[in-house]
């Protein structure tokens, strides 16, 4: 950018580090939103914190600033989340050939403490210039990570904005995303009945073999332009020489249509419920949780 408005990029640099550096995996955002209320205050914003943190059982709420301005402009919304996935605990930033990357055993964290330092600049330099500007809030928002706990919680009366920008996406910079798909998180564990396997396999059952059948009958991938599917975590037994006794299976659907997104988990469900038709299966529990993102639909169901 050229002119008076110029981003400061060592500033801007310096600022992402500090933020990636400072601790906030989701539910653990104290610190981070601390180290925001003073960053906002001093540059003029008033800031406030709601009661979040009781419901969700975490360590900060959400916080919502507002910066006045012309008030013959419509106000105008920024919002970002502070908490970040883990591993996110002693996160140190490397910067080399213009690239910021993490020194290896955490996560950077640029997701999304990429878009709040974005926003701190731009607010830098509207002070710096004296820029005119309409109303601006901002909304700093936690537990984003763990099913937009943040979002879900707070409450949206105490908005101004009838339009907004949420900075949190890929893409080249200008890019605009519209829409964006629901998500169920489906964890599903399996228990069987353990056993020595090699004395007295056949007073077992194998948990894992009984969950890959249904697991097996899945569609994944990508179901449709609007749907997809996937199982991505399978975690069970505790050595070769004995049956598995249990095993935990985590996946995910995804669509921008919530009446496809409610039938393919729904389909996932119903393979997992035949298990009870599954030879050997008798003895088996199944039990189901489904967390939502963006969706009513919730799952907890024992077989």
């Amino acid at each position: 950018m050229k002119g008076p408005n110029r981003i400061n990029e060592e500033r801007l640099f310096r600022e992402f580090i500090t933020l990636a550096e400072i601790d906030s995996p989701s539910l653990k955002e104290r610190e981070l939103a601390d180290y925001l209320k003073n960053r906002l205050q001093g540059l003029g914003l008033t800031v406030e914190e709601d009661d979040t943190a009781a419901k969700i059982g975490g360590s900060a709420g959400n916080l919502l600033a507002h910066l006045p301005g012309d008030e013959g402009l419509a106000p105008l919304l920024f919002a970002c989340h502070m908490d970040t996935v883990n591993p996110g605990e002693g996160v140190e930033v490397l910067f080399e050939d213009g690239v910021f990357r993490s020194k290896g055993d955490t996560v950077l964290g640029g997701d999304d403490k990429a878009g709040i330092a974005s926003l701190l600049e731009v607010l830098e330099m509207i002070r710096e210039n004296g820029q005119p500007h309409c109303p601006l809030e901002i909304l700093l928002t936690v537990g984003e990570e763990h099913g937009l706990l943040g979002s879900k919680n707070f409450d949206t009366g105490k908005l101004s904005s009838k339009m907004g920008y949420v900075l949190d996406s890929t893409g080249s910079p200008g890019a605009i995303i519209t829409a964006a798909p629901a998500q169920n998180v489906l964890y599903i564990t399996v228990k069987g009945k353990a056993a020595h396997a090699g004395f007295e396999p056949e007073r077992g059952v194998n948990a894992i073999r009984i969950a890959s059948e249904a697991i097996s009958r899945l569609r994944m991938g990508r179901i449709d332009e609007e749907t997809t599917s996937n199982v991505g975590i399978i975690e069970g037994g505790k050595a070769t020489n004995i049956v598995p006794d249990a095993v935990f299976i985590q996946g995910e659907t995804r669509s921008l249509d919530r009446g496809k997104l409610d039938a393919i988990t729904e389909e996932i469900v119903g393979e997992f419920e035949g298990i009870k038709e599954i030879p050997g299966a008798n003895s088996v529990i199944f039990a189901l949780l489904s967390s939502t993102r963006n969706t009513g639909l919730t799952l907890n169901r024992k077989l």
